[in-house]
């Protein structure tokens, strides 16, 4: 009886089974650990098929090249990736990535809803640190990219390589440009400032050097035009030691300088979310206070 009840369960006849079940429970017959067995079978063998399961092939060859933003700071390379064929399409939603890269040179990303799939490759204007860039998904259908720059500071003129392809899709991020507007200025202002500096330089090493060329050609003792040439070279040399030193002084201070203002950002930054959430949580409790008092001032006139 109790194989008869088994195979009823097996082959799935539980009609059959129930009333197997309550006749054997009459006679007083226990069927629990038969009927436990045979549920964790059924539920393993489930679990394998389920797990069997490929999922749907997403067609590579008509995927779809996303469009997305781009700004930077002198530290970063920031990319807002819209898994959209138009920065101004409707997103595709629980897109996932299945594929990301990040090399010295470039990005790769692959992406897919299921039914649709996406694929973006760009090839960088200059060189990044992978180990310290970040991606992270966004919310409606948006991901974000934080590349951390291997020079720095410094001022891309481009995203792209000079070598990669033109990319339609492609649109600065004015919005989050403006964040860094102030500092990437101030970084332009100093390069102007070193490059003054050093076409000075140049030109001042090109007089010395025509200079010494004359007394040389000029000059009756061959002692007097030693004794120059040499004195002149070495307050040349000097002057352009020390005035590499003091452009590889400002060049740290500038950075230390970036530096402090980017920390005040992210400090500033925080403080107005917090006192945004303090301003909603105040605003909150103010209702439900007024809530709270309206409901027994209308409960006292009532009485």
């Amino acid at each position: 009886t109790i194989d008869n009840f088994k195979f009823t369960i097996t082959n799935r006849y539980f009609d059959c089974a129930n009333n197997l079940l309550t006749y054997l429970q009459n006679q007083q017959i226990d069927v629990k650990n038969v009927i436990e067995l045979e549920y964790n079978a059924v539920v393993k063998n489930f679990e394998k098929l389920r797990s069997n399961i490929k999922p749907k092939e997403v067609n590579k060859q008509n995927g779809i090249s996303p469009s997305f933003q781009w700004a930077q700071s002198v530290n970063d390379v920031f990319i807002n990736v819209k898994f959209a064929h138009k920065i101004d399409a409707p997103a595709t939603l629980n897109v996932e990535p299945t594929t990301v890269n990040i090399t010295d040179n470039a990005i790769y990303l692959e992406a897919s809803d299921g039914k649709k799939f996406f694929a973006l490759d760009i090839l960088l204007h200059d060189k990044i640190i992978p180990e310290n860039s970040t991606y992270s998904l966004g919310s409606v259908g948006r991901m974000t990219f934080q590349l951390k720059k291997s020079t720095t500071p410094s001022k891309w003129v481009q995203l792209l390589s000079k070598n990669h392809r033109k990319i339609n899709n492609m649109h600065f991020w004015w919005e989050y440009h403006e964040k860094f507007v102030d500092e990437l200025e101030e970084f332009d202002e100093f390069m102007k400032k070193l490059a003054k500096e050093k076409k000075y330089n140049e030109t001042l090493s090109n007089n010395n050097t025509t200079t010494i060329t004359n007394t040389t050609t000029t000059s009756n003792t061959t002692t007097t035009i030693s004794n120059t040439t040499t004195t002149i070279s070495k307050d040349n040399t000097n002057e352009v030691k020390k005035t590499k030193q003091d452009n590889l002084i400002d060049i740290e201070l500038k950075k230390i300088d970036i530096d402090i203002k980017n920390k005040f950002n992210e400090l500033d930054t925080e403080f107005k979310e917090k006192r945004n959430q303090l301003n909603d949580e105040y605003k909150k409790n103010k209702d439900l206070l007024d809530e709270d008092y309206q409901l027994k001032k209308k409960k006292i006139e009532s009485d």
